[in-house]
């Protein structure tokens, strides 16, 4: 609304009409869409059922583990008498493979 002097005017908005036009063009392109999207889906299920265990195979061979070590000791967290409420402790992880454990009968 435009106030000019003791005149007031409004503005006139286009409105958008939904025609028969418009609605045949969106059913279209919400269909090109949804068969686009189940397309897409068919084909990562057929990537993973042709050729999944090779992939699987590459995937873990670039796993590594390593171990590291922080050299420093982070400082105790205490109340305001000294009393300690939190300290740094030493934890280690330990990843075991059952695959490879039950492979052998040496492991076992």
């Amino acid at each position: 609304m435009i106030i000019m002097g003791s005149v007031r005017y409004k503005k006139k908005r286009k409105k958008f009409k939904v025609t028969r036009d418009n609605k045949k063009k969106l059913t279209v392109i919400f269909f090109m869409v949804a068969v686009a999207f189940i397309a897409l889906t068919v084909k990562v299920f057929y990537i993973e059922e042709v050729s999944g265990e090779q992939y699987e195979k590459q995937v873990l061979s670039q796993k590594s583990y390593d171990s590291a070590s922080i050299a420093y000791r982070r400082g105790d967290i205490t109340d305001s008498k000294g009393t300690i409420l939190a300290t740094s402790t030493d934890v280690y992880t330990l990843i075991l493979d059952c695959r490879v454990m039950t492979s052998r009968d040496k492991y076992i």
